[in-house]
């Protein structure tokens, strides 16, 4: 299964938030089995390699256990910073959105269980 994670804050500075995107995508991948890459867009007259997207996370992982365990790690990441907001956008379209508000809710096993339902 591959997502996109689309993470954002009005609280933290671009720098900040980026900074944070990086542990937790380091996280993922020294922790699970989720392939965890920030996209780079590439240009003809970029002279530092490339431009990344602020904010996103590109995901792939193969059994659908990751499913509950990437969500455990967005409410563990969303409870070191509580001004986040994480979209989570799957490859037909359908986006769920995880916070400091829902991160417990019911909305949010709903999610688990449909991730964990998608191959």
């Amino acid at each position: 299964m591959n997502l996109t994670l689309n993470i954002s804050s009005a609280k933290l500075a671009p720098e900040d938030l980026q900074s944070s995107i990086r542990d937790f995508c380091e996280t993922l991948k020294s922790e699970t089995d989720i392939t965890a890459e920030i996209p780079v867009n590439e240009t003809a007259n970029s002279k530092s390699g490339g431009l990344i997207e602020l904010g996103v996370i590109a995901l792939t992982f193969l059994s659908s256990d990751s499913g509950k365990v990437l969500l455990e790690m967005i409410k563990a990441f969303i409870n070191r910073e509580s001004s986040l907001e994480i979209e989570i956008k799957k490859n037909d379209g359908s986006v769920f959105k995880v916070n400091a508000k829902n991160k417990n809710s019911k909305e949010l096993e709903q999610i688990i269980t449909q991730l964990q339902h998608d191959k």
